[in-house]
């Protein structure tokens, strides 16, 4: 199983607002194959917060209705688990943060990924490449 990041729904989803670059293009072209995958069978995971995550960047980017079928789409999808944030989660992350320094909830899904033993991440984030012990994917 893998960690799914904001960045790979928000990739797959979001409508851009110009002409692409060919590297936006690659990433966007990967999310939507990494979507794809998840809806043929592929077992993954993300987390109550990186779901929040992608609620806010679709509401202040597209209408509330689109924004709201995305997310009952990823929430309904019975091949993606969603963990549950709590304060304990919270505690470690901002410890994990200070040594490596990178944003809170990419701490999170590492510490979300500890528990449930994911040791491979679907994202477009090279933080992730800090951490050892995790592998991040972009295909």
């Amino acid at each position: 199983m893998k960690f799914i990041d904001t960045n790979v729904f928000l990739h797959a989803f979001l409508q851009p607002k110009g002409k692409l670059t060919e590297v936006e293009r690659y990433v966007k072209q990967n999310a939507k194959n990494i979507i794809r995958r998840i809806e043929n069978g592929e077992k993954t995971i993300t987390s109550a917060v990186h779901i929040s995550e992608v609620s806010n960047v679709l509401e202040s980017r597209s209408s509330n209705k689109v924004a709201r079928e995305i997310i009952e789409s990823i929430i309904l999808n019975e091949n993606i688990t969603i963990a549950e944030v709590n304060k304990n989660i919270y505690i470690s992350s901002i410890e994990f943060a200070k040594i490596h320094d990178i944003n809170i909830n990419d701490c999170a899904a590492v510490t979300i990924m500890k528990l449930s033993n994911t040791k491979e991440i679907y994202s477009f984030d090279s933080d992730f490449d800090k951490i050892e012990g995790i592998e991040r994917i972009e295909k």
